[in-house]
């Protein structure tokens, strides 16, 4: 990882990192929780429409198959969610699609750059411990996380409030919709 990327190799990571992997106009976030496991949050199957003009942005094919389960050859637990739950776990073969991998970053000092180039994540927040990230991802696996919503209730917010146990209510508190915005040069 450098100032200018947060790109990693599979090799870097570790139980309990924030991930995400970088799609056509967006990133997608999850928790890293070791085994070739991420547990991310998007919307449960069925729930797209094709009125939702975010359905494109707010699931990944790494969500099983578009609204069914997903197969995957490359670990049994590919695909799993409770029923209606947003709440994943999938291989990161499947997580990172084809998408490069990259690592947020916490604790970030306030005289580096919060936002590097081609987006991506850093704060000033400090992470809890990884065994602490990983048993609250795989607590929301069992339990959920409210609704998926692409501006207020997002893969990103999940993975920040897996990291750090904080929930901030309200539109923007993430960076999902700033890089989308960013990405369509709607600013």
């Amino acid at each position: 990882m450098s100032l200018f990327s947060n790109r990693v190799e599979r090799s870097d990571i570790a139980e309990g990192d924030h991930i995400y992997s970088w799609r056509t106009l967006y990133a997608h976030h999850g928790i890293y929780i070791g085994n070739g496991l991420v547990i991310h949050f998007t919307p449960p199957p069925g729930k797209l429409t094709a009125s939702n003009p975010f359905s494109s942005l707010s699931s990944s094919s790494s969500a099983p198959g578009r609204g069914q389960q997903r197969t995957c050859p490359n670990h049994p637990r590919c695909g799993s969610r409770k029923a209606g739950s947003g709440v994943a776990i999938t291989c990161l073969d499947c997580f990172i699609e084809e998408g490069s991998l990259n690592r947020y970053e916490y604790g970030v000092t306030s005289s580096e750059p919060l936002l590097i180039r081609g987006g991506g994540g850093r704060t000033t927040k400090q992470s809890d411990p990884a065994s602490t990230v990983v048993r609250r991802a795989n607590y929301l696996f069992e339990n959920g996380f409210g609704n998926y919503y692409l501006v207020w209730n997002n893969c990103e917010d999940f993975a920040l409030y897996c990291k750090t146990g904080i929930f901030v209510a309200g539109v923007g508190r993430s960076g999902q919709v700033a890089t989308y915005i960013s990405a369509c040069g709607i600013l």
